[in-house]
């Protein structure tokens, strides 16, 4: 629930407002509810950590929230494209190692085919025209590790629990996809 104070004085026209109109945010939030665990983000007075509470949940990258890189990918960080992190409501908590403006083998945004060809889809998997996101092999090397980690999901009492990666594999000898809690 957002929330701000406003006073008016009735013996002469003077208005006060908490916060004030042009402090940012514009508004005080109130959860009803505790705090996510601090494994989730950070909580500060204003915005809690993003934190899926509605089941089954998809994320097919579609939303304004996350930006395609572009160029090639073989070289420095534009084809890294901009997550989603941070808390709401300019972020949604996703996380990625290294960050986006390491060079390297990591995660990355695109739209299309990869930047380097035979390293990964032409497209998404629903409409080819789609946001994906993927790892850059050319700028890998054995045993390189990258970490793409998701908002927090409060999965009490639901049963049964699963989850469920669509993973190209253009090559035939790949590494690993590790999914944890």
């Amino acid at each position: 629930m957002d929330w701000y104070v406003e006073i008016f004085d009735c013996a002469c026209p003077n208005v006060v407002r908490v916060p004030s109109l042009s402090s940012t945010p514009l508004n005080n939030t109130f959860w009803l509810d505790p705090s996510p665990p601090a494994i989730c983000g950070t909580t500060t007075p204003n915005s809690f950590p993003y934190l899926v509470t509605n089941f089954p949940w998809v994320e097919n990258f579609s939303s304004i929230d996350w930006i395609p890189g572009s160029g090639t990918g073989a070289t420095g960080t534009a084809h890294r494209g901009t997550f989603p992190q941070g808390n709401p409501p300019s972020g949604k908590n996703w996380q990625v190692s290294p960050n986006t403006t390491s060079t390297g083998f990591a995660w990355s945004i695109r739209i299309g085919q990869t930047g380097t060809l035979n390293t990964g889809p032409l497209g998404d998997h629903t409409t080819g025209g789609g946001k994906y996101v993927y790892t850059e092999a050319s700028q890998g090397n054995t045993n390189n590790n990258t970490t793409l980690i998701t908002p927090c999901f409060k999965l009490t009492g639901l049963q049964p629990r699963g989850f469920r990666v669509l993973v190209p594999q253009v090559r035939r000898r790949h590494g690993q996809l590790a999914c944890g809690h």
